[in-house]
This record gives structure tokens, sequence and C-alpha cells, in this order.
């Protein structure tokens, strides 16, 4: 069973293994055993009543929990009675029994059974040695009609507070001077002229230039020089301290200046 929710049920309630949550309500299995009137008594100090169980859901939750908690105990006070008016079937809400886990011949299916001691089994209880099924009992009686059961509580209502906006004044709007009424001026409608769309030239491919070798370099031909003429000599004369004159001899004349 998942007890996680149980921190939301009433703080008067001990936290034990007795205490279950059910959607917004608490169930405490009280297993002290009273009197229906006595056992009602019990939960409503703590601030509830005797469970009401309207629904099969509920009934299934409630034996699972008995299970789990291996109740030795063979009845269990719920709040169903009637009291008020023999066969007619009320919760301690003031509301009308529209559903039972009646046993056969229980409750509802009978108009009660008048005991020599002029009582009545005008309250309800869950019997969990006849597989959880309900049973009428006398309300009181002694000892030998009492029994444990069942309280439940309504679990408190969060509360969540309210954000306060703060209160904001609008500021007055400021009020122009009042000056001479001047003539507006109409600017004429101009129209926006439409985007000039300019044509969509290619791009030229790239002009690839031919490839022209470039022509090797002109070897000029090997001219020897020509060895000196082994014939000519030249010769320098001095002659009376004057400057020399260059003179060119050869075989056949020789020239003086």
């Amino acid at each position: 069973m998942n007890i996680t929710d149980i921190t939301r049920c009433p703080p008067i309630l001990p936290r034990n293994s007795n205490l279950f949550a059910y959607i917004d309500t608490c169930f405490e299995m009280v297993h002290d055993e009273h009197s229906w009137n006595d056992a009602r008594r019990h939960c409503q100090q703590h601030g509830g009543d005797l469970a009401v169980i309207k629904d099969l859901t509920k009934q299934q939750f409630v034996m699972n929990a008995l299970k789990y908690l291996r109740w030795d105990k063979k009845g269990v006070w719920i709040g169903g009675t009637d009291g008020d008016k023999e066969g007619e079937w009320k919760w301690v809400t003031g509301e009308q029994m529209t559903w039972g886990y009646w046993q056969h011949g229980q409750g509802v299916t009978q108009t009660g059974f008048l005991f020599a001691k002029g009582t009545f089994e005008d309250c309800a209880q869950i019997r969990v040695d006849d597989s959880y099924k309900w049973h009428d009992f006398p309300c009181s009686g002694g000892p030998a009609y009492h029994y444990s059961s069942i309280c439940e509580y309504k679990m408190p209502k969060i509360l969540t507070s309210p954000t306060t906006m703060t209160n904001v004044e609008t500021p007055v709007p400021t009020t122009m001077p009042k000056t001479g009424t001047s003539t507006s001026t109409t600017l004429a409608n101009f129209e926006t002229p439409a985007p000039t769309i300019q044509p969509n030239v290619e791009t030229p491919a790239p002009t690839i230039l031919p490839n022209v070798e470039t022509p090797a370099p002109t070897s000029l031909p090997n001219v020897e020089t020509p060895a000196p003429n082994k014939d000519t000599t030249a010769f320098t004369i001095r002659m009376n301290n004057n400057p020399p004159s260059a003179v060119i001899v050869n075989k056949e004349s020789v020239v003086i200046g």
C-alpha cells in the first residue's frame, strides 16, 4: 500500500501503519473495539466520522488496507445506519445509501430483526470473516457488540495565495499649449517608382591566350681570335731626347719619324 500522501492528513492523527490516504481523504483503522456510537464519537473528536463507502473502488481500497494490516478483528464499523427509519439506510453524512456491498439477507435486503431485548440491527459493519461483505448489527448492547472501526477524514485544502498586483496609476497625458491654427501642408502623393531591374548580363568567359613557346636563345658562331703576326715587330727608337715616335718595321721598310 502507498502511504506517501499521509503527510496531508490532519496533523492530529497518529502517523502509523493504520493511516492510509485515498484521493482527498484519509482512513484511520481503529483497532480498539467500541459500540457503533462510541466508535463514531472517537472519529468526530479528531475531526472526522465513520467511513462512507459509495462505490466498489473505495470498498476494494478498504479491503486491501485491511488485508495489508492482516486485520485480526472480525467486525469493522462503517458509517451506515437505518436508525432514523427502519429499512431506509443512510450514511452519517445524511445521504441516501444507493450502493452497498451487503451480504444476501443483510441491510437493505431485510426489514430488520427485533431482538428479545427490543433492539434492532441498525448499524452497518464490514465482516472480515465473511469476505468483507457488509452486515447489519445492533449499534449498542454491551461488549458483545463492540467492534473495531474505520474513521474517515478530509484532507485539508491547500490554499494558494493570490498574487496581488500593485496599483499603478496611469499618468495623465501631457497637454501641449494651444497655438494658432496653421494650415496643414498636404504632401503630394508620389508613387514610389518600382525598382529598376538590371538586365542579366552574363560575365564573359576569360580569354585563353595561345601557348606561345619561348624561342631558345640564338647561339653565335665561335669566332676564333687570330694569332698575332709573327713577322711584325715594333720598335721604339729614342733619338735626340725627343719623344719617341711609333715605328712600324716590317720586312719591306723601316719608317723613322
